[in-house]
């Protein structure tokens, strides 16, 4: 029995322009990927709602709806409507030429031309490369199919729009950028790309394609814990700041652990002591720590924030991707050890944030140092002080008491087992033991954003509804006892005077 050969879709084609091996890989050996993430997953979900609404610009639209598995199906129904003369909008057409399937967001008939215009839908702001190199190869397959095509664009979001008090206008939220040149420029160079591609992932062998930034850049691959696997525990990318193409270089000079490090030549003082901390299997605490932890005033307050950030705004007067605070968490410590907690989450029902900023401000009271993990409650803290004036000093105020507990670790304490991570969820469990998000429903903030905005556009059942309340509220809680726990176990090594 002859064996049946793997073909080419548009995602695989792309995914081959960013790296042969990662088409050979996701058409012949797609287990060995990584599984997404729930916070992928629930980007993926934003952009195919993204291109659902897209389609209502053109209300006359007929959407071709066979899945992905039944390909054959959509090319039939699609090949019946551009040879009848009714419809003049398809949505998810589907074509199969050149050994590739492909499947149109939207095409447009322009009967004075005999073309159609091709439009790819994206949830960006911008246009980019791997957008034209989506659309080429659309173009190509399209076209060999004997259908000619007109113009080909990108539609895009206005980040300019406002929603107004009726609710989501597609007037305005869209902009339609033409890529006709740019995409018919690329056409030769990706047509012999398709033909390679082929034999790429015909081959019985896989690519001889070593890392470097083409693993990060447009997409994450999946594929990279596996083209990695043979590097060692200790592997020099395990440094604090070492980005693909750093980690390159120092391969290329045989420096592939930490332990190969001779010398600190190309570090920075915070990846040296990483090395001298993992090569001696031991914790590394600076001389000054106890000073740093002393220039604190109590109670301390831990707060945390949540926010999303919606492509498509939930809210009147807001726009696409404006942060949108609707969750705190505070922790307060006492100088006597007392542990409190307090919170805030919305409803969803209103814009949250002036509710969010001032019950923040209530919390946490005039006096005592306020602990945040990274710049980022900052940050939208000062949006806000932009958004309120007359909030605005009290704002800054509380912005005076902030100690960034991020920094104070990084500066004063580095343990092997981060593994050049200085992110909460990577130190916690590190620096004490037993405590971690395993056991958490929603275990980060991407998810817990995507969980918020189900909840404002209604896609959360109301039986559910108070276990995903609960879930948000136990997530972000989580973040701040984390940070108390980090906060005493600092303390406890600088009393000890561990080293």
């Amino acid at each position: 029995m002859s064996r049946v050969m793997p073909m080419l879709s548009k995602s695989k084609f792309v995914g081959g322009w960013q790296c042969e091996k990662k088409a050979f890989l996701t058409a012949r050996f797609p287990k060995l990927a990584t599984p997404f993430d729930a916070a992928t997953l629930a980007r993926f979900a934003g952009g195919t709602r993204f291109g659902e609404l897209a389609q209502s610009v053109w209300p006359g639209g007929v959407l071709i709806d066979s899945p992905a598995y039944r390909h054959d199906a959509s090319v039939e129904w699609t090949r019946e409507l551009v040879d009848g003369d009714v419809v003049d909008v398809i949505f998810e057409a589907g074509f199969t030429e050149l050994g590739t399937r492909v499947r149109a967001d939207v095409m447009i008939r322009n009967r004075d031309s005999g073309k159609w215009d091709l439009i790819e839908v994206k949830s960006s702001s911008s246009a980019k490369k791997v957008h034209d190199v989506d659309m080429a190869i659309q173009r190509a397959v399209i076209e060999a199919s004997g259908v000619k095509v007109g113009t080909t664009s990108v539609m895009l979001v206005d980040s300019s729009y406002v929603r107004g008090a009726g609710g989501v206008s597609t007037d305005g939220l869209f902009k339609i950028v033409d890529r006709t040149s740019a995409v018919e420029a690329l056409l030769p160079e990706m047509i012999e790309l398709n033909s390679h591609l082929h034999d790429v992932i015909n081959s019985e062998t896989a690519p001889d394609i070593g890392i470097g930034p083409h693993c990060e850049e447009p997409y994450g691959c999946q594929f990279f814990e596996h083209c990695t696997a043979d590097r060692p525990r200790d592997w020099i990318k395990t440094l604090p700041g070492f980005g693909l193409k750093k980690t390159v270089e120092f391969e290329a000079q045989g420096v592939v652990g930490i332990s190969h490090v001779s010398s600190d030549t190309g570090l920075n003082s915070l990846q040296s002591r990483a090395v001298k901390s993992t090569n001696s299997g031991k914790q590394w605490v600076s001389e000054r720590l106890s000073d740093d932890l002393s220039n604190v005033e109590y109670p301390l307050r831990f707060i945390d924030f949540e926010t999303a950030a919606p492509t498509v705004p939930m809210y009147e007067s807001t726009s696409p991707r404006e942060v949108i605070a609707f969750q705190w968490s505070c922790h307060t410590l006492g100088a006597d050890g007392r542990l409190d907690h307090s919170d805030y989450l919305a409803s969803g029902e209103v814009d949250p944030r002036r509710e969010f900023v001032e019950s923040l401000l209530r919390a946490v009271g005039s006096s005592g140092s306020v602990l945040v993990y990274s710049s980022y409650e900052q940050t939208t803290l000062r949006k806000l002080a932009e958004l309120f004036p007359d909030l605005e000093s009290r704002i800054n105020d509380l912005i005076f008491r902030f100690v960034d507990l991020l920094s104070l670790v990084r500066d004063n304490y580095y343990h092997p087992a981060f593994r050049g991570s200085f992110s909460i969820k990577r130190v916690l469990p590190v620096m004490v033991p037993g405590y971690d998000y395993s056991d958490l429903a929603i275990g980060e903030g991407e998810t817990a954003s995507a969980a918020f905005v189900d909840i404002v556009e209604g896609r959360v059942d109301e039986d559910e509804l108070d276990d995903v309340l609960f879930d948000l509220l136990e997530y972000c809680k989580r973040d701040t006892e984390a940070m108390v726990r980090i906060w005493q176990r600092l303390q406890a090594i600088a009393m000890n005077g561990e080293s």
